[in-house]
């Protein structure tokens, strides 16, 4: 077989490979907890332990993790990369009736109240680098914030979406909405991420709502370039870019990528960034204590719920399951959450818009 490997292929790498790939596998086991890496964490991880900084070795860390993933060696949850974006086919989709009324009763057992709703800002997190997802949702799952990839390019489809969103938010909870934000450090982040704030500006403006959403700069910043020492990427700054000629003029070298802060100092950034401007479970208690849960309420949503499917069974004719109701509530702790029913809009804490500057 010629050319580039596929599907899962064999491999016996050679003698002067092999010291790569120890160091490869060190710096997966160093930060397992943190799994999975992109290639270009990985990359950043060596370089720090004294590999060149060159694109060069960037292929190299790239094609050894492939082909260690192929083989077998690296298992491929280790390693991630933007992968792909799935839309249709079917949705939740039942074999029978029955199932479908077995699956639904046990859903009131599952009754937990959202922990955003008395909150004064629904927070959620951007991040350029779809490859960090998984580790920054980690990162803030105590939390329940969401995390999304905002890409690394200007796209107004996403920016109005991110408006419209916040305007449902406004309506349904009377919620301002706070957008962390975590990107490169170079020209193209740069613009990506002021073109963005400016754009929400405006739709709120156009939409007498100023104010309604906060684009905040979490990472990358040139405060933490030095003081985390941050590998720098001298080469993203082009004299004939016009966004590189700004960048120079407002002193805001060097460079550097976000997948070069090391995957723990990233994940605590992203942890304090969500404290710091909501607290957790709803009121501001710990994860898990007095988010509604199971119990007081719960117990009327069970028997009301209960009384809906019998009534909805003796429509279709189908016989109660034997088993259900038998036993106590199970009580689960999942992140699928529910609007309480009648939530006031709290307006009162509502904090006026700032608009720091991250890059001064």
């Amino acid at each position: 077989m010629t050319g580039r490997a596929k599907g899962f292929a064999a491999w016996r790498p050679q003698r002067r490979t092999e010291p790569l790939l120890l160091d490869i596998e060190a710096v997966l086991v160093e930060y397992r907890e943190y799994l999975p890496l992109t290639v270009r964490q990985v990359f950043y991880r060596l370089v720090g332990k004294g590999h060149p900084k060159t694109e060069d070795f960037y292929n190299s860390v790239q094609d050894k993790c492939n082909r260690a993933r192929r083989s077998g060696r690296i298992s491929f949850t280790s390693i991630r990369d933007d992968g792909v974006s799935r839309q249709g086919g079917e949705s939740l989709t039942y074999e029978s009736p029955r199932e479908f009324y077995e699956d639904h009763e046990e859903l009131s057992n599952y009754y937990e109240r959202s922990w955003h709703a008395d909150q004064p800002a629904h927070v959620a997190v951007l991040c350029e680098a779809a490859g960090m997802v998984p580790m920054l949702g980690r990162a803030v799952r105590d939390y329940r914030v969401s995390i999304a990839s905002s890409s690394g390019f200007d796209s107004l489809t996403v920016k109005h979406d991110l408006f419209r969103d916040a305007v449902g938010r406004y309506e349904g909870f009377g919620q301002k909405t706070i957008l962390l934000h975590l990107g490169d450090h170079d020209p193209s982040g740069v613009s990506v991420y002021e073109s963005m704030s400016e754009d929400l500006e405006a739709f709120c403006a156009d939409r007498d709502k100023a104010g309604l959403v906060e684009l905040r700069r979490v990472a990358l910043t040139p405060a933490q370039i030095r003081a985390y020492g941050i590998a720098t990427t001298p080469d993203e700054i082009k004299p004939t870019d016009s966004r590189s000629k700004v960048f120079i003029e407002r002193g805001l070298e060097p460079a550097a990528q976000l997948e070069a802060i090391p995957p723990d100092t990233l994940s605590t950034v992203a942890r304090q960034s969500r404290r710091k401007y909501v607290g957790p479970g709803g009121s501001g208690g710990e994860p898990g204590a007095g988010a509604g849960g199971v119990g007081g309420g719960a117990g009327q949503t069970r028997r009301g719920k209960r009384g809906a499917a019998r009534r909805l069974r003796a429509r279709a004719g189908v016989e109660a399951p034997s088993t259900h109701g038998t036993g106590p509530p199970s009580v689960c702790c999942t992140h699928h959450v529910m609007r309480p029913g009648g939530a006031a809009r709290n307006t009162s804490r509502r904090r006026s818009p700032t608009a720091p500057s991250y890059f001064a």
